[in-house]
């Protein structure tokens, strides 16, 4: 399948591992997975280096098979009842 949107959740600097944390989130289809993510960088870092380097990481481990810390989930879609 095909990544449709990636989006950052939970972007935070940490100071005892001086870098950011973030859960992000990869949406294929009709599944959503979620990934903890960590990149080493300053607190005064661009946040477009911080980004791409969250997106890589997180796809890093969505290509993997065997990933340790996944968490997924199916998109529901809304089903509304038909009077009959």
């Amino acid at each position: 399948m095909e990544v449709e949107k990636i989006a950052f959740e939970a972007v935070r600097y940490n100071p005892e591992i001086e870098g950011f944390e973030a859960s992000v989130r990869i949406r294929e289809g009709m599944l959503s997975f979620i990934y903890p993510v960590v990149v080493k960088a300053s607190l005064n870092a661009e946040f477009d280096r911080i980004a791409r380097s969250l997106k890589v990481k997180a796809m890093a481990l969505h290509k993997k098979e065997n990933v340790a810390l996944r968490s997924f989930r199916q998109q529901v879609e809304e089903i509304t009842a038909l009077a009959a």
